[in-house]
């Protein structure tokens, strides 16, 4: 259930934002994450991935972690909220997404991100072609 009120609380405020160009990817999923009560666990770019611009994850208490994918095109977005536990790949870029600005430039997160998309395609929640 709370993949399908994020997914569509998202849309419509994709949809509803009068300029959509303007609005960025990282409010939408603040903003999505403070209507359905989850906490955004990081929100990073993805840079390399044939498939996938930004990859923010939502945790939520009693429900697991939603992945909010952008599309490399950044025009459309996607929702997966995997059965798995895949803590061993999130709780890094957790970790480096709460570091300062400054540690952030220099703590590389790119091989954990790489990892968890990885996990996510073998999952069969992304194309595993891209």
């Amino acid at each position: 259930m709370r993949g399908r009120e994020l997914e569509s609380i998202l849309i419509d405020l994709a949809v509803s934002d009068a300029d959509l160009l303007r609005t960025s990817f990282a409010s939408l999923v603040a903003e999505a994450a403070t209507r359905t009560e989850g906490n955004v666990l990081f929100d990073i770019r993805v840079d390399g991935d044939p498939s996938v611009q930004r990859i923010a994850a939502i945790a939520f208490v009693d429900a697991g972690v939603a992945f909010v994918l952008l599309a490399n095109d950044g025009t459309h977005f996607s929702v997966v909220f995997p059965e798995e536990d895949l803590s061993d790949f999130t709780d890094p870029l957790s970790r480096w997404f709460a570091l300062s600005l400054h540690e952030r430039a220099t703590t590389p997160f790119r091989g954990s991100a790489i990892l968890l998309l990885g996990a996510l395609r073998r999952c069969g929640y992304l194309d595993a072609t891209a």
